[in-house]
């Protein structure tokens, strides 16, 4: 039999404590102060009772197992167990969950990146608004179209305006002009 060296790399999520000495005239001056990296820890530690290891569907399909050889050879990895295609559904499930609770809150305005224009219309569909088309402007080879989002009890409407090309998307609340 033959002995082989490997490693393994597995990535994890876990906690770290920081231990602070800080003065301050009230505890949540002393917070702020932690919050904002105004002041150095004095010790550390890892909670080693928490460390989970991540599955590949929580780092975007990328691998969170590694072996390697003595060679620093990559000799496998856990990434090509993954479905990417259940990877992307979640994904745009999240981002229509989270326009959907950022829409909910009736916003003046909102921007957002790697955003379908298609799901801002469903999401605002879904919450009770009617969409309207009204119009597409073309700069280079971006295109822009904007939709009017209103409801009959609401005293004003929203604006959508997305970009095809780069996936972004523009939001406004516009009062009604009576």
């Amino acid at each position: 039999m033959t002995k082989f060296k490997l490693y393994e790399d597995i990535l994890s999520r876990s906690w770290n404590r920081y231990f602070y000495d800080v003065e301050a005239n009230t505890i949540e001056e002393a917070v702020e102060k932690v919050r904002y990296e105004e002041v150095d820890c004095y010790d550390s530690e890892q909670i080693y009772e928490v460390i989970d290891e991540l599955d590949p569907v929580d780092n975007n399909g990328s691998p969170t197992r590694e072996i390697y050889n003595d060679k620093d050879e990559l000799m496998w990895h856990n990434a090509e167990l993954v479905n990417r295609g259940e990877i992307i559904t979640q994904g745009i499930r999240s981002i229509s969950e989270n326009l959907s609770l950022i829409m909910e809150g009736e916003p003046e305005s909102f921007r957002g990146g790697d955003i379908a224009f298609s799901t801002a219309r469903r999401v605002m569909e879904m919450l009770g608004w009617k969409c309207s088309y009204a119009g597409k402007a073309t700069l280079g080879q971006d295109a822009y179209h904007c939709i009017i989002c209103t409801k009959p009890d609401k005293d004003f409407k929203y604006k959508i305006f997305g970009n095809a090309y780069e996936g972004s998307i523009s939001i406004s609340k516009e009062n009604y002009e009576r």
